[in-house]
């Protein structure tokens, strides 16, 4: 019997590769929700103030703003040209050579590690402190509750592409939510010190970088869209491709 759905000259063994339907609304929430802007402000803002730069903090992200507005366009355009997606390793094997771009896999792989489980730590007693606080449940171990998060991220990496995009989704507008709350009540209460605006008065070169490594901490996972473009639902086809 002849299949009338499947036209003459068409296939229907399923080619190999990404597929899926992301929307562009559900690539941006995903990408920026790896941003994670709650744990930027409350987890590593307060070691960069602390760490002798004050009120003159904010200048580290606007300095990553400009740097990382001029290597998008870099990288956009080299996009383009890539056969397949990738992480930044891609590109650089591209560009450099195999070598070069093996090296650059293995540590990329090595920070994004090393930054899983420090946010394993940061969301286990974030989570011990708010059962305190809020709850007065007390004594429960902070690792325990990384390994619940951590059993809990696990599984939905398991899950289709779609469903985590939307739980991402969901999660950055509470904590852009949070944040939001929490620099309102900052700026209307003033602080400690009250309401300032001598930044250069903080300004100290020795401990810039400190800051600019925050500021760079919050582009953390912006590649995600050059490694997940191909499971758009209309993934962009690159022009005179290289191969990678």
């Amino acid at each position: 019997m002849v299949d009338s759905s499947t036209a003459p000259g068409t296939s229907t063994t399923r080619q190999p590769g990404l597929r899926g339907d992301l929307g562009t609304f559900s690539l941006l929430f995903m990408t920026l929700a790896f941003q994670a802007p709650l744990i930027s402000v409350a987890a590593f803002l307060p070691f960069v103030i602390g760490g002798g730069l004050g009120g003159a903090s904010p200048l580290g992200s606007l300095f990553s703003i400009v740097v990382m507005l001029v290597f998008s366009v870099g990288l956009v355009a080299m996009a383009r040209r890539m056969a397949k997606p990738g992480g930044l390793y891609t590109y650089v094997g591209v560009g450099l050579g195999g070598p070069a771009g093996l090296g650059s896999g293995f540590l990329a792989l090595l920070c994004y590690l090393l930054l899983s489980s420090s946010n394993v730590i940061v969301s286990g007693l974030s989570v011990t402190e708010l059962l305190s606080t809020m709850f007065g449940i007390e004594g429960v171990p902070w690792w325990a509750c990384g390994l619940v998060l951590w059993a809990l991220v696990s599984a939905l990496t398991m899950l289709n592409i779609e469903v985590s995009g939307r739980v991402l989704g969901v999660a950055l507008v509470l904590e852009v939510l949070v944040v939001l709350v929490w620099e309102a009540v900052v700026f209307v209460d003033g602080g400690p010190e009250g309401r300032g605006l001598d930044i250069l008065g903080y300004l100290d070169p020795a401990e810039f970088g400190f800051a600019l490594l925050w500021g760079m901490s919050g582009f953390i996972g912006f590649e995600a869209i050059q490694v997940f473009r191909a499971r758009a639902a209309t993934p962009i086809a690159p022009s005179r491709a290289r191969p990678t």
